[in-house]
């Protein structure tokens, strides 16, 4: 009995957001004072982008895809610095 390996289907994961997917991304912060939070965005979060969270500005530092856009919804963790 063998393994099959799976062929990569273009469009998933990465690429140019789609309008009907919802992307859920959670913003941790790197401070002990600062709290992150949870926001939905029309497209995905990309490193080095400028955020706004509770009024203060942060930089992206890192993403990691939690939930690859199967379906409607799509699923990430940014790590934030302060600007």
């Amino acid at each position: 009995m063998g393994f099959r390996s799976r062929k990569k289907r273009k469009g998933r994961g990465k690429g140019k957001p789609s309008p009907d997917i919802e992307y859920q991304v959670s913003y941790l912060v790197r401070s002990k004072d600062e709290k992150g939070m949870i926001a939905m965005r029309d497209r995905p979060p990309k490193v080095g982008e400028v955020v706004t969270i509770r009024g203060k500005k942060y930089r992206i530092v890192e993403v990691e895809t939690l939930i690859l856009p199967l379906s409607r919804f799509a699923y990430y963790h940014a790590l934030c610095e302060p600007v």
